[in-house]
This record gives C-alpha cells, sequence and structure tokens, in this order.
C-alpha cells in the first residue's frame, strides 16, 4: 500500500530594501560678470539672485517630501520557532510510517514465501488416545453423475467417554440421504456399561441388548481415520491459531496433496488444523469435485461435495446420559424364545465363528461376503414366514441393512465388512 506524503515547504524571500540616495543637483552657472552700471540697476541684480536661490530650495524641499511618502516593502517573516518544531513532528511520523509500512510489506512477503512451501504432514484422528471427547461431522453432497442430480445432507454427532465408559452417535440425514437410507432421516445409537440401546428410526421406539467385545457396535460407530481424506502435505500459516481451546497449525491444500484409492478428486480446496502439542486433526474441511473410483457409487458418482469435521471438546469432564425413553426399555425377546416369539431360531450362516447368541439378539464373525449372507437371510427368513420391508434395505459392496415384519414382530439384520475380509453380522429381534 503507497502511502501519500506531505511534504511542507517554507520559502523565504528577501526583499532588498531599496535606498534612496540625496539630490545632489547641478551646478549653477556663473552670473556673467557684471557690467559695471549704474548704481541704481546694482538694486534689482541683487534681489533676482536672492529669488533664483529661495525657488532652488522650495524645489529640495518637495522631493524630499515625495520621497518620505514612498512606502518600503515589508520584509517576509521567517517561521517562529514552534511553526518549526511541528514541521520536524511531521516528518518524523512520516519517516516512523514509511518504516513501519516496510517492516508490514516484509513481514507478509516472509508469509506468502513460507505458505508456498509444502510441508510433510503427519497428523492422526486417534480418538482412542483421550480420557473424552466431542466430535461434530457436517457433510453436503450434490450428485451429478447418475440419471437425476441428487442432493444431501449428514450431520453426525460422535461423543465418547471413559469413566464410566459410554459412546453416543446422533446422525442426521436430509435431501437424498434419507431415500438412499431406507427413508431414515434420523438415528441414534447408544453403548453403556455394556449394553447397546438403538432407537428404531422407523416410529422412534428404543431396543436394548449386551454387546459383545468385538461386535459392530464396540468398534463401528464411526472412524475418522477411514472417513477422512487426510493430507499427505500442506501450506502452513505463519503463526498458530486456536480452536476450540485447542493451539493449533493451520495448513492448506489442494487435491495434489490428498491420495485418494476410492475418489478421483477434479479441483479440491481444504484446510486442516493440527494441534500443536499432539498432532491430532482439531479441525477439517474440504470443498471438493470429483468422481468415485470404489465402492461408493450407491450413494455418490461424480459433482461436488463439501465437508467438515470438528473437535468440539478433548479431555473434558462431561457425561453421556441415555434419553428417559431407553432407560427402561427391555432387552427385546428376552424369555419368549421357547414360546417361539421374535427372539426364537434365527438364522446363522454355516461358517459363524465368535457367535454370541442371546434370546432377541444375535452377532457373529463369518468368511463370507455381503452379497451371500443378503441371499441367505432372505431365503432363511421368508421359509419362517417373514416378510421383507422392501423401503427399508440399504445393500452395498460393504454395508447392508435389512428389515423384517411378522405378526407384530420385526427383525433387523446387519451386516459390515471388517478391515480382516470378514463380515460382521448382526441380528435384532423387536416388537412393532
Amino acid at each position: 500500500m503507497r502511502k501519500t506524503k506531505l511534504l511542507w515547504l517554507f520559502i523565504i524571500l528577501l526583499v532588498p530594501a531599496l535606498a534612496c540616495g540625496g539630490l545632489t543637483g547641478g551646478g549653477k552657472e556663473e552670473a556673467p560678470a557684471p557690467t559695471e552700471a549704474p548704481a541704481e540697476a546694482e538694486a534689482p541684480a541683487e534681489e533676482a539672485e536672492e529669488a533664483a536661490e529661495t525657488a532652488a530650495e522650495a524645489e529640495d524641499v518637495a522631493e524630499a517630501e515625495e520621497e518620505a511618502d514612498t512606502p518600503t516593502p515589508a520584509p517576509t517573516p521567517t517561521p517562529e520557532p514552534e511553526e518549526a518544531q511541528e514541521e520536524e513532528a511531521v516528518s518524523a511520523d512520516s519517516a516512523a510510517a514509511d518504516v513501519e509500512e516496510t517492516e508490514e510489506e516484509a513481514a507478509e512477503e516472509e508469509d506468502t514465501a513460507a505458505a508456498a512451501e509444502a510441508e510433510t504432514l503427519e497428523a492422526n484422528v486417534a480418538l482412542s488416545e483421550f480420557s473424552s471427547y466431542r466430535v461434530e461431522v457436517v457433510m453436503d453432497f450434490t450428485d451429478t453423475g447418475g440419471d437425476e442430480p441428487k442432493e444431501g445432507h449428514i450431520e453426525l454427532l460422535l461423543e465418547e467417554t471413559r469413566a464410566p465408559q459410554a459412546k453416543h452417535l446422533g446422525m442426521k440425514m436430509a435431501g437424498s440421504t434419507v431415500e438412499e437410507m431406507g427413508g431414515f432421516g434420523s438415528m441414534e445409537f447408544y453403548a453403556v456399561e455394556g449394553t447397546a440401546y438403538v432407537q428404531n428410526p422407523e416410529d422412534g421406539s428404543w431396543i436394548s441388548f449386551p454387546m459383545g467385545e468385538e461386535d459392530a457396535f464396540s468398534e463401528g460407530f464411526f472412524d475418522p481415520a477411514e472417513t477422512l481424506d487426510l493430507p499427505k502435505k500442506g501450506r502452513r500459516s505463519q503463526e498458530p491459531e486456536t480452536i476450540n481451546g485447542i493451539p493449533s497449525h493451520h495448513y492448506s491444500f489442494t487435491e495434489e496433496d490428498v491420495p485418494d484409492e476410492e475418489f478421483e478428486f477434479e479441483n479440491l480446496q481444504g484446510d486442516i488444523w493440527i494441534a500443536v502439542d499432539g498432532g491430532y486433526v482439531v479441525k477439517y474441511e474440504i470443498s471438493a469435485t470429483g468422481q468415485t473410483k470404489g465402492d461408493m457409487e450407491d450413494l455418490f458418482q461424480a459433482g461436488s461435495m463439501n465437508i467438515r469435521y470438528e473437535l468440539l471438546e478433548v479431555n473434558t469432564d462431561f457425561t453421556i446420559t441415555l434419553p428417559e425413553e431407553a432407560q427402561n426399555v427391555q432387552i427385546p425377546g428376552m424369555g419368549s424364545s421357547a414360546e417361539g416369539g421374535a427372539g426364537a431360531d434365527l438364522p446363522v450362516f454355516d461358517d459363524a465363528e465368535e457367535v454370541t447368541s442371546i434370546a432377541g439378539f444375535l452377532n457373529y464373525y463369518t468368511q463370507s461376503d455381503i452379497d451371500t449372507l443378503v441371499k441367505f437371510y432372505r431365503e432363511e427368513l421368508d421359509a419362517q414366514g417373514w416378510q421383507e420391508e422392501a423401503d427399508g434395505a440399504f445393500i452395498d459392496e460393504t454395508t447392508a441393512l435389512l428389515s423384517f415384519a411378522k405378526e407384530g414382530q420385526t427383525l433387523m439384520v446387519t451386516m459390515s465388512k471388517e478391515d480382516d475380509g470378514r463380515t460382521n453380522v448382526s441380528v435384532i429381534a423387536g416388537e412393532e
């Protein structure tokens, strides 16, 4: 930024005084030698000479008076000491402003140069390291890759405490995301002291069941490490910033800094804030366009997306409290197995391992894939008289959700592919 400088200039005009010299007058002509005349003529001659001298004196007096009447120009005043001091102060302020501006420009140039150099990033989202945390995730997308454009909005709130052990996942959805998830606009999951509580998204009722040590509810709530495309490099801002009370380094990145096996980015602008102490992700934002190249095509094919991840609290003292409606709910099907209720004779695939089975609840692992298991449960439950709710199904290569009903009873079957290649299967019985 250029500043206009005001230059104060005082010009002193020296006006020479005009000296006026006296009149010198011309020499007098000598009167011709008098001719001797009669005595009577001498008197008039003397009178004439006296009159001439009187006239000359009168002329001198008139010229002196005229000279006295002519005014002499006044000299230009020189600056007073106070004015000179003001001029010096203005010059000093101007010089100081110039120095400050130069320093600011140098700092900006240094900041720009530092930002232009990408650094290798080693961020983590290991939430298991914290004694407690709250995380918010917001996703918006516009899919233009299919026959008709689709738009979706997802909000997630994930919170956990270690003492006492409790987890909560709240999910809200809008747009075509609701249709893709079988018409569910919201979901609530709790895991408190070894018991899982799930809200039925269809009618808002709650069911509960005991948790195993390695079931989908204890491990599969939400894993940011698998959801966020963390950059390998980024350009760091000059000074740390404080996000939700956590001093953090701020980095910007583009599609060139984000390798992704499932999504091909055409354009990406992102920001990530990494904790100064601990190196964990405090905040993450991206705005991107591109297309999928993996197993996400059922939800998104091509278009634009915006994602924000933010760690709201970490290692703070708060309590996860079950909703009142969930506190007194009974485990469904408990004691009804011998009577042929909803919990009786739940189908189990042949190669099932690590099986947990309580009346009304079944959980196990299998080496079979999603398609094989979906076919198995549809055939087995149909043979037992269960009718599938077509609008309650969601199936892709890694996840499946099936809903069945019979004589006022319900079954919810979930399947999810694990990192070790196995598939986790859960079957939950309930009442309509």
